[in-house]
């Protein structure tokens, strides 16, 4: 995952100060909730684990253009030096060279894969909340007079999307289907966590309330399948308008 529509050092730290500045946005729409509501709303409310996994995203994004940058100073160094040996010197200097950028680029791989992967899971999840909140949620929760309510649960439910598009356009990302599955485990473990407060608490929403069990359970993998669908017309989209791939293996 590298950034793109740059052509300056300049311009590079200008999309990193954003991301910095999307996770510091971030931050409050998960500690605060936590903070007022208690800890087990941020295991309760697929809001909150969303939010979670935009924040890592992030934040992965972010360190992994900061080592790839690290990468090319590396690999620009190493040929400057080449330009400059020759002879026995070069010859003793190759495999140490050699070693060093391969131990760099696998460093570089690792960071641009766990944030690729992150990344996806989070826009799949954003579209989600964005859809299912303001299509089923919205109309029963929002309190038609409570303005500060109604501001409060737009940034919560609609600027974390809007960010991760942003910083979509701005990243060179590469979409893997094969790594549909982590979003799927997570799906699983959130939709086992709504069932359990379902059965020991109460339903975490209305329309989900497990009864009967394989209704919810179909409810869940359907949104599972909808955030994904969405994230990969997003790709098509914008490889259509951009002229960029999508499909590679990471």
């Amino acid at each position: 995952m590298k950034t793109r529509c740059c052509t300056s050092a300049k311009s590079i730290e200008s999309i990193q100060s954003y991301r910095l500045w999307s996770a510091a946005i971030l931050s409050p729409i998960i500690w605060v909730s936590v903070l007022v509501n208690g800890p087990l709303y941020f295991v309760k409310f697929a809001t909150q684990w969303c939010a979670w996994h935009t924040f890592a995203a992030f934040c992965l994004v972010y360190k992994s253009a900061r080592v790839d940058m690290a990468l090319e100073k590396l690999q620009a160094g190493s040929q400057d030096t080449e330009s400059l040996k020759s002879g026995l010197a070069k010859r003793q200097d190759e495999f140490q060279r050699e070693e060093e950028l391969t131990q760099a680029e696998q460093h570089a791989y690792k960071w641009r894969k766990w944030a690729c992967i992150m990344n996806q899971i989070a826009i799949a999840w954003q579209f989600i909340i964005c859809f299912v909140f303001w299509a089923v949620v919205a109309p029963i929760f929002i309190p038609p007079a409570n303005m500060l309510w109604r501001f409060g649960l737009i940034v919560t439910h609609t600027l974390p999307l809007i960010l991760l598009v942003i910083n979509f356009y701005l990243t060179d990302s590469r979409l893997k289907f094969g790594d549909w599955w982590h979003s799927f485990v997570i799906a699983a473990v959130y939709s086992v966590a709504n069932r359990f407060f379902t059965v020991y608490d109460e339903p975490v929403y209305p329309f989900l309330d497990w009864s009967p069990p394989l209704k919810s359970a179909i409810d869940c993998f359907v949104a599972w399948a909808f955030g994904q669908l969405c994230y990969q017309v997003l790709c098509y989209v914008d490889a259509k308008i951009k002229g960029r791939q999508t499909l590679s293996s990471i």
